[in-house]
């Protein structure tokens, strides 16, 4: 899969790993800054894992929270 900035490639490799998937990214180019082509990448034997998790497209609330704050719960947002 391919997505066209490296924060969405990471926010999907984030989640990924989260269920247990191993994955990386592939930059397009060596160019430096967020608007470039990565490829998401996992071993074959979690394609069909992979493609799945990413077709839900639903990202649990904690996973939301953490990604949008930095913050581990929405609590700890509050402080």
């Amino acid at each position: 899969m391919s997505v066209a900035d490296t924060i969405s490639a990471a926010a999907m490799v984030a989640r990924l790993e989260s269920e247990g998937v191993p994955s990386r990214i592939e930059r397009g180019t060596q160019l430096l800054g967020e608007g470039q082509l990565c490829s998401i990448v996992v071993p074959s034997q979690y394609q069909d894992q992979a493609t799945a998790i990413l077709a839900d497209g639903r990202f649990p609330e904690d996973e939301l929270v953490f990604l949008a704050t930095g913050q581990l719960s929405c609590e700890d947002a509050k402080e």
